[in-house]
């Protein structure tokens, strides 16, 4: 009788596969952390060379670990290591060709503008023998999701083979292979892979705008579910379904079944999955909505199902849990550099998309801006960035920039693979409008005049449009469950509704092409904002400017979009209410150079008007402001010498009310330029206009301008009296709207320069605590053309009291304000300062 066959080795559990991580130790400390996470977290023996580890040579360690080892990973960077004197390669390209012949994983960390040459010329011969997988990455959690993918992917495909049988095994998921890999989005794939472990959470539906990448999203989070759901995770593409009995269709045909019978599908499916454990992802749900009953049907029936669905309405079933997926990380403002660019998921999924098409194409230090940019103005979608980066064939991305800036349709020839509605954005905004009724359409027409808006701005504009009768609530409803229009909350914590601007752009013209309506619809908008503009100036002459600060900052928007339009209607009347609160946020800010733009706009409007005393009047006061922007923006000037000269010959000449401004814009100018007769003279007129106005703030201003003038004439009683005549009446003033006020805070200014002249006078104490006090105050009411005075003017006192370590700080602050809200001028002092 013949003997069995021997059986096969029997592994004891300490046997695991190995896994051998080659990298430079020091520079990749934190990778070969999450390399041994990755490796650990599927059970299999992270092999790792570490200096000191045994009492062994180094190359005959890591030889000897190699040879033990079942898979080869390269992890590389920056440096290509150590060259022993008796070896022509260092350690790292040794332990690479001593791999040859095991599988072999190699990721890069990107971007890397220090590798040295020989790790360089290493990485490009192995890309020429193209025989080992090849990666970038460009942290440690990014390189540790792909370890735990690729290497559940490799030992499914090479270790299991001579396990199978020889009958093939039944089919457990028919998730489509990516063509590209997955980037970004850890945190969100993390709370998905949460909720689909709930046994309590059976149905799952991933909202979102067309492009915000739903579909990639399900099939990553779906494919990590495999070993969970024994009995199979199926995708069910809904697309080109129109009923429901084809959307179950469907499904019955992408999922294996031992026996179809004749019932309908829904029954079918019912029979079928009643106890399999199941986790199904049906893509495109927002085709077949009415389906979503007969889903509830299916859950209902089969206890073990699950269900994950992607769809721009939300199915509103009993039990659904809506995950609107957001647009991908983007930089909060232009990055200085490309480490700090590629921080950003977007910026990462358009570098690795453009080097599909440009291998060589890096994001680096010049260019991050340009990249930054161009992934803000689509939104940070996935398939917009998809579509743009792949234009990089034609345009550099400076150019790629300008065009979508000035919306040159740039976007289109998407891979043949990819649906046609996705084949450029265009098609897939319009794919979702199309399934929009009537009312939909308009009331969504009406949103994109919006920048954003509450749900009763929205309600009050369309209440002015005669031919919408529309129900407001239950339409803007609608369009926000077909992910058409999204909720954001706003700086007072009130929801708003808002568009991508991708969106934004679509609707906008689709009302354009409706003049008609057009017409209407920007007017109506315009109405309400000039009443909403009028309520904010109330607000801030009755409780002061910072009370109105948080609605400003919500409806700057709105309100630029309504003076936009009254500028091109010559409108004075309604600019005159749109002016105060728009300045007042841009002075409350800091913004000089936007505050330009508007006295620019403005002045063009009156120039066009009769003249009359009253339009000569508002013609003075707007271009004292508009002289004084110029100086903080700008600095001084000869510019600004002349603009300032001829405003006040313009107002004396015209006996305006408003001279106040002109003369102390030039007392000021002669001041700062050391002109102390001229400041003099300005002075003394400034102080009885000042009187006569019986304006705190003007008296308070007009006292420090007299009191600088009589410490320079050596008048120090005098001066002392000024300052502290100006800090009294500082104290009185608030801020407000009232005026087009340019520069700091009179309650900053008042402290500061009262400092000044208490230590000219003999009294540092009292000096350092005054401008210590400016600088907090201006911190306080967060106002950074205040702050960058006192810090500046606060710096000079502790550098003539010897205080080195505060000084340093102050102009530290300093630079950091003036690069923030781009002030030259401080700019320059804080370096100053510094030197």
């Amino acid at each position: 009788m013949e003997t069995d066959a021997a059986p096969a080795t029997i592994r004891t559990p300490d046997q695991r596969l190995r896994v051998f991580v080659s990298s430079t130790l020091g520079e990749l400390a934190d990778e070969r952390k999450a390399a041994r996470r990755a490796v650990e977290q599927l059970r299999l023996a992270p092999i790792m060379f570490e200096l000191g580890a045994r009492p062994h040579p180094p190359r005959a360690l890591y030889r000897s670990y190699l040879e033990q080892s079942d898979v080869f990973i390269g992890i590389y960077w920056q440096r290509y290591g150590w060259v022993a004197p008796d070896m022509d390669v260092s350690g790292l390209e040794d332990e690479y060709l001593l791999a040859q012949g095991m599988p072999q994983l190699v990721y890069v960390k990107r971007p890397a503008p220090d590798m040295e040459p020989r790790l360089r010329d290493m990485l490009a011969r192995l890309q020429e023998e193209d025989a080992t997988s090849y990666k970038p990455f460009s942290d440690a959690a990014e390189l540790e999701r792909l370890l735990v993918d690729d290497l559940a992917i490799l030992l499914t495909e090479r270790f299991d083979r001579s396990q199978r049988p020889s009958a093939p095994a039944a089919v457990s998921t028919n998730l489509p292979a990516p063509a590209s890999d997955f980037v970004g989005r850890g945190d969100v794939l993390e709370t998905l892979g949460s909720l689909l472990a709930a046994d309590d959470v059976r149905l799952v539906t991933l909202t979102g705008a067309g492009g915000v990448g739903k579909t990639r999203l399900a099939i990553e989070s779906a494919r990590a579910q495999t070993e969970r759901f024994e009995d199979g995770v199926f995708f069910v593409d809904l697309a080109e379904q129109r009923t429901p009995d084809g959307a179950y269709a469907a499904i019955v045909h992408s999922v294996p079944m031992d026996r179809v019978t004749e019932d309908p599908p829904l029954q079918c499916l019912k029979g079928a999955l009643r106890d399999r454990h199941v986790l199904l992802v049906l893509d495109n749900f927002e085709q077949v909505l009415p389906a979503a009953a007969g889903i509830a049907q299916l859950l209902e029936s089969c206890p073990r199902l699950h269900v994950l669905a992607t769809s721009r309405a939300a199915l509103n079933i009993r039990g659904e849990r809506r995950f609107d997926v957001p647009p991908l990380s983007l930089p909060p403002d232009a990055p200085a550099s490309a480490r700090a660019a590629l921080e950003y998921e977007a910026v990462r999924l358009f570098r690795d998309r453009a080097a599909a098409v440009r291998p060589d194409f890096e994001v680096t230090d010049a260019n991050a801006a340009d990249v930054a940019a161009i992934c803000a103005q689509l939104d940070a979608l996935p398939l917009a960035i998809e579509l743009a980066a792949a234009r990089l064939n034609l345009f550099a991305v400076d150019e790629l920039r300008t065009r979508l800036e000035k919306h040159v349709p740039v976007l289109g020839g998407a891979a043949h693979d990819v649906p046609r509605r996705q084949q450029t954005l265009r098609d897939t905004i319009e794919w979702s409008y199309d399934l929009l009724k009537e009312d939909e359409r308009t009331l969504f027409q009406l949103c994109s005049v919006f920048s954003d808006a509450s749900l009763t701005d929205v309600e009050a504009t369309a209440a002015r449009v005669e031919s919408l009768t529309v129900d407001v609530v239950d339409a803007l409803a609608r369009l926000v469950d077909k992910s058409l229009v999204r909720t954001v909350t706003g700086a007072e914590g009130r929801p708003r509704f808002s568009m991508l601007q991708t969106i934004r752009d679509f609707a906008t013209e689709q009302l354009d092409a409706r003049q008609e309506l057009a017409d209407v619809i920007r007017r109506a908008h315009a109405e309400h904002y000039a009443e909403v503009a009028d309520r904010l100036r109330a607000a801030a002459r009755a409780q002061g400017r910072d009370a109105v600060l948080a609605s400003l900052s919500s409806e700057l928007g709105n309100l630029r979009t309504a003076w936009s339009f009254w500028g091109e209607h010559a409108d004075v009347d309604r600019l005159d209410a749109l002016l105060e609160p728009l300045w007042g946020y841009y002075d409350a800010r800091g913004n000089y150079r936007a505050a330009m733009e508007l006295a620019e706009e403005l002045l063009r409007v009156l120039a066009g008007q009769p003249e009359t005393p009253e339009r000569i009047r508002d013609q003075l006061a707007v271009e004292t402001a508009l002289a004084r922007s110029l100086i903080a923006a700008r600095g001084f000037s000869s510019e600004s010498e002349r603009k300032i000269a001829e405003i006040f010959g313009r107002a004396e000449s015209a006996g305006a009310d408003h001279r106040f401004p002109a003369l102390r814009t030039l007392a000021w100018f002669h001041l700062l330029r050391a002109e102390f007769p001229e400041t003099a003279e300005v002075a003394v007129r400034l102080l009885a206009l000042a009187d006569k106005e019986g304006d705190a703030a003007f008296q308070s201003e007009a006292h420090l301008v007299f009191g600088v003038t009589r410490l320079w004439v050596e008048d120090m009683p005098a001066a002392l009296h000024h300052v502290d005549e100006a800090l009294r009446y500082a104290e009185g003033a608030r801020p407000g709207l009232v005026r087009l006020r340019v520069g700091p805070d009179p309650r900053v200014l008042s402290l500061v320069v009262s400092g000044l002249i208490k230590w000219s006078g003999g009294y540092p104490e009292q000096a350092l605590a005054r401008a210590a006090s400016g600088v907090e105050l201006a911190r306080e009411i967060d106002h950074p053309y205040s702050l960058a005075y006192a810090l500046f003017h606060a710096g000079l006192l502790d550098l003539w009291s010897a205080d080195l370590g505060v000084l340093t700080e102050r102009a530290n602050e300093l630079l950091e304000v003036a690069t923030k809200h781009d002030y030259p001028i401080w700019r320059a002092l804080a370096h100053v300062l510094h030197g």
